[in-house]
């Protein structure tokens, strides 16, 4: 395929995006099959990427191995060796990756490294998690920073839980509370002389 600084084919039902270097291009179709290559905005029914990069996804479904992107918008995501700006998905399976935000209503994560993960229902196999927030967690060996979760099934490593947050909430807001207390009785007294 030619390079073309624009790959918008919207009376065709498939766009193949082949070999090209820093290509900057949109590609919308009901299927775009993107291998090595650049583009920066893809709309379609289904995106699939093999050793390519994206600045912004939205699909139905994407298949994704060996890619970056920086945001994704899919109902289905499947993500295999990359890195992710921001994904948003009702369904999400991903697996050696990594990834700044990740929101979805069922995630299934394996060896991938997140910073926010934030579902309805996550299992996460063998990840580190900065902050996980779901309403029930199914884990194999995972660590995490903060996790707050109504029903957590498996090994956790956490840092911080939903008791000791709620403890360092509450202690950091006493601390704030007497500092603001003896900051304004000494700036009283100072005046005042």
């Amino acid at each position: 395929m030619p390079q073309s600084d624009h790959l918008d084919h919207p009376e065709s039902d498939q766009v193949d995006a082949g070999v090209s270097s820093g290509v900057e291009a949109e590609a919308q179709a009901e299927i775009v099959n993107l291998t090595n290559t650049s583009v920066h905005e893809v709309k379609a029914d289904l995106v699939r990427m093999l050793n390519s990069n994206a600045q912004e996804i939205t699909a139905n479904e994407i298949e994704i191995r060996q890619g970056a992107v920086g945001s994704i918008q899919a109902e289905q995501g499947h993500f295999q060796e990359g890195i992710i700006g921001q994904i948003q998905a009702t369904s999400l399976d991903m697996s050696d990756a990594g990834a700044i935000l990740i929101q979805s209503s069922e995630a299934e994560i394996y060896a991938t490294r997140a910073v926010v993960l934030s579902a309805t229902e996550a299992k996460v196999v063998n990840s580190a998690i900065g902050m996980l927030t779901a309403e029930r967690v199914e884990a194999e060996s995972i660590r995490a920073g903060v996790v707050l979760s109504r029903q957590v099934v498996g090994q956790v490593e956490t840092v911080l839980d939903t008791p000791r947050a709620v403890v360092a909430g509450l202690s950091a807001g006493i601390a704030l509370g007497l500092v603001y207390l003896v900051t304004r009785l000494l700036f009283k007294q100072h005046t005042s002389v």
